[in-house]
């Protein structure tokens, strides 16, 4: 079961947010932060949703 341990809990947020923006999957079972663990339980899909073209076009539209 891998651990990931972090010094406080920003830095695990960094870390989530970095893996999100770059598609990289959180493989963790526990994490630990200052010490004390807790289990967490990430997306089983952790990678991008690509979008097609005539998708983003849509979305543009609805945003203004």
């Amino acid at each position: 079961m891998p651990v990931e341990r972090f010094k406080s809990k920003e830095k695990y947020r960094k870390s989530l947010a970095y893996r999100h923006i770059h598609g990289i999957p959180m493989t963790a079972e526990k994490v630990c932060i200052k010490g004390r663990c807790h289990k967490v339980q990430h997306s089983k899909n952790a990678k991008r949703r690509k979008i097609d073209a005539a998708q983003r076009k849509k979305v543009a539209r609805k945003r203004g």
